[in-house]
């Protein structure tokens, strides 16, 4: 094992000396084989669309490491195009996914959270009697408390190649809210240029992540 650079290096200096101007397309194919993602623009609109928050008590006691996905309408729309490439999905398939993911967005705003509590007995945003409220902060101030938190169990390699900050002492969440303010038919998030804030916050600590503001 200690002599594969070694070898990897030899193999790559015939490939150059065999194959001579040629070698340079060899090469990119092995650095291509390296992306997941096949130099798709999903690890970039995965980047846009996720945030990252820590939680410390006095400065220095770890609480919370969270990543969180906005799974807004273009997120849906490169994820449906990245599962479309993984699957290899017919067109007619890749369409009725996209159909689907389009309805999805029209019915509530969902998360996707990556959550890291050194006390896992406190990763538990799933539980009704959890230290741990999460909700979205309206432009008016208004408080609009989630419609579904559900846990996800079996974090597979599906989950970690779509969502790669996951790692193995997450606790993975979904979480969904409604579009519109409770009460009213004003929309919580108008457009991807409208502020949208989401909050966690316990007896431990809070913070806070903006979708839609100008980067």
């Amino acid at each position: 094992m200690k002599n594969r650079p070694a070898t990897i290096f030899i193999l790559l200096s015939i490939l150059m000396v065999s194959n001579g101007c040629h070698s340079i397309g060899t090469l990119e194919k092995i650095y291509d084989s390296q992306d997941p993602y096949q130099g798709s623009p999903y690890r970039q609109v995965l980047n846009r669309w996720t945030r990252q928050v820590r939680i410390y008590v006095g400065g220095f006691d770890l609480e919370l490491i969270a990543a969180v996905t906005f799974k807004s309408l273009s997120f849906r729309e490169a994820y449906t195009a990245e599962y479309a490439r993984t699957y290899r999905l017919s067109p007619a398939e890749k369409e009725k996914m996209l159909k689907d993911q389009q309805e999805a967005a029209g019915l509530y705003h969902e998360f996707f959270i990556s959550a890291y509590i050194p006390d896992r007995r406190w990763n538990d945003f799933h539980e009704k009697d959890t230290i741990w409220k999460i909700f979205l902060s309206e432009n008016s101030g208004t408080k609009i408390k989630p419609i579904e938190t559900r846990r996800i169990k079996n974090v597979d390699a599906a989950i970690t190649h779509f969502f790669p900050f996951v790692s193995p002492w997450d606790v993975v969440y979904r979480i969904k809210f409604p579009v519109v303010v409770p009460g009213s038919n004003a929309p919580i998030f108008q457009n991807e240029s409208t502020p949208l804030k989401l909050v966690i916050t316990s007896v431990r600590g809070s913070a806070e992540m903006t979708w839609g503001l100008p980067e």
